[in-house]
């Protein structure tokens, strides 16, 4: 698979996946690398919810160097196919080479981080590894909300400069990503009895779904959005009983369905047809989409009309989608927001949001805004899982160094990107004072999935990158 250096990341990497990490399930892996450390002189300290950093000298010549954090986080996400009967809180993963990469069988693979903390392994275990200090952090719960690294005391660390491996995509140097938040918004309403109503059941169907922020620039279009500004252009009397989208904040839902109650004698068939046109043409403009009206059972209850009209005022004005671009980088998505679940309980409609932004300001505002429409219509909002931009910095050296060392090795130039995404560099960034941070990796595919795989070759290249990047950081 290379040289001794990269055998030793895959050993690693082997090694680790021997060892059950899911989200939640860290103690095992920490206790690892609290032994590896103390296996090899290693300083190193730990905290109670199981982060690990590992310090290591500078090498000859690189005593007196400014202190480099290399950081990667230890969980992964468990997912099986429905046939695996894998217990992965308890089993190993199975690493299988096919070709040029690496896959589990039956699972996810684990190399988001684990190809990340194999590497930051391999350069600690290498004695003849050229490089400054290096402060080696390792932390738990990145996959469920940056849980380690909120938790981690950043006052016992004295790097400035670090190297985060958790990014995706060779040849990529991030230098940005989101901050976000959860917000979970809720408008009261009254139920009535729906004796003597027709009703209809509506249905959206078609859309492409996606992530909530890799996605939210492609312009795919939100099922429950659609479906608030679907009923509320329904020019007819109309009381909701039903409204169900989405089920997860960070995701575009792809259908929603309603049950809309209405007086005998209205004529709700036609005044829907001339909404769904106006959707589809003017809203939609011509991109597929499934919408119908079927006649069913009229529930018991449903919510009363003005009520009904508040909420759908709601779901069509709700922040979503992008909300601003970035004037610091090209294409970037520099603040969005996403409705990713919309339910209509006993108690009234509830909606689940994911708001994103590069910039501070931009959550801030974004936050500000479905506060003060809540307000407007009676409601309430929370706020949870908040966490800060890492912004784009004009001047960092370390970006300098980085380009240098990468136009050197491969006749060309890196590509700078930010992501719309969270990476637990925000943490860092804002906790740290004059952090300069740069994220890498190698090429993965298919992620958080079963299919997920694992460029060899990429990887191999990645850490050899990685490791002429430290020699050339001695001052």
């Amino acid at each position: 698979m290379g040289d001794t250096g990269s055998e030793k990341v895959f050993e690693f990497f082997k090694a680790i996946s021997e060892i059950p990490r899911g989200s939640g399930n860290t103690a095992a892996i920490s206790a690892y690398c609290r032994d590896f450390a103390a296996r090899r002189g290693l300083e190193c300290f730990s905290d109670e919810v199981g982060n690990v950093v590992i310090l290591k000298n500078g090498s000859r010549g690189y005593e007196n160097s400014p202190t480099v954090m290399l950081q990667a986080h230890l969980d992964m996400v468990c997912e099986k196919r429905a046939d695996c009967k894998k217990d992965m809180s308890r089993e190993p993963i199975t690493v299988v080479r096919d070709g040029d990469f690496l896959h589990a069988d039956g699972t996810t693979l684990g190399a988001d981080n684990g190809i990340g903390v194999a590497y930051i392994l391999a350069l600690l275990d290498d004695k003849n590894a050229v490089h400054p200090p290096l402060e080696a952090v390792l932390t738990v719960d990145e996959e469920t909300g940056f849980v380690g690294a909120a938790a981690l005391d950043l006052s016992r660390l004295t790097a400035k400069r670090m190297i985060n491996l958790d990014a995706d995509g060779e040849g990529k140097l991030t230098v940005s990503c989101a901050g976000a938040a959860r917000i979970t918004a809720s408008i009261p309403m009254e139920r009535e009895r729906a004796h003597g109503l027709k009703a209809r059941r509506i249905d959206i169907k078609g859309l492409i779904g996606g992530h909530s922020g890799i996605d939210i620039g492609a312009g795919r279009k939100n099922a429950a959005r659609l479906m608030g500004q679907l009923l509320y252009l329904t020019d007819a009397p109309i009381k909701a009983a039903g409204i169900s989208s989405g089920g997860k904040m960070n995701a575009i839902p792809r259908e929603a369905t309603a049950v809309v109650c209405f007086e005998k004698g209205v004529d709700f068939d036609g005044a829907f047809e001339r909404a769904k046109r106006a959707l589809c043409e003017r809203i939609c403009r011509g991109k597929h989409i499934e919408i119908s009206a079927n006649e069913i059972k009229t529930p018991e209850y449903c919510f009363g009309e003005s009520d009904t009209r508040r909420a759908l005022a709601f779901a069509s004005l709700m922040p979503n989608g992008v909300l601003a671009m970035s004037d610091s980088v090209p294409f970037l998505v520099e603040t969005s927001s996403n409705i990713g679940i919309l339910e209509l309980k006993e108690g009234g409609l509830e909606a689940g949001m994911m708001a994103r932004s590069n910039a501070r300001y931009g959550l801030f505002e974004t936050l500000t805004r479905i506060r003060c429409l809540a307000d407007m219509l009676g409601g309430k909002i929370s706020v949870s899982g908040e966490y800060e931009a890492w912004e784009y910095k004009k001047d960092s050296p370390l970006r300098k160094k980085m380009v240098e060392v990468y136009r050197r090795m491969y006749g060309k130039e890196p590509e700078i990107c930010a992501i719309h995404a969270g990476l637990e560099c925000g943490i860092f960034a804002n906790g740290i004072e004059g952090a300069d941070i740069v994220a890498i990796g190698p090429d993965m595919y298919d992620i958080h999935t079963p299919d997920e795989r694992l460029d060899i070759k990429s990887a191999v290249r990645c850490f050899e990158y990685l490791t002429e990047v430290l020699k050339g950081l001695k001052d």
